[in-house]
């Protein structure tokens, strides 16, 4: 839709540009926004592998695994499913921003 602002004929000269210009500041905006769900996403990856680290720990070799670690075992497979649901819809966004700045170039 707002693509298709920039495309009507009403817009001519300075109005064309007044919303280029906002359609860029808002492109730039969601890349920012994206940079961070970007970052919030890798820690949260480093965090689970950290926890999976101490799950795999020389500790728990050989011993049976209690009710706890079995459940925090479940809990980071869960994590690393949602993870990899989020980095899916990063890559989507990601991926229509992108389109949208071409369109605008």
């Amino acid at each position: 839709a707002q693509l298709k602002e920039l495309e009507a004929p009403a817009f001519g000269g300075q109005e064309r540009s007044a919303a280029e210009e906002r359609l860029s500041e808002e492109l730039l905006a969601e890349r920012e926004r994206l940079g961070a769900a970007e970052t919030r996403l890798e820690e949260e990856r480093t965090a689970s592998q950290a926890q999976l680290k101490e799950l795999e720990a020389p500790a728990f070799g050989g011993q049976e695994r209690s009710a706890a670690e079995e459940r925090l075992s479940e809990e980071l497979l869960a994590e690393r499913e949602r993870l990899g649901a989020a980095e899916t819809r990063l890559e989507e966004e990601r991926t229509a921003s992108q389109a949208q700045l071409k369109e605008l170039e």
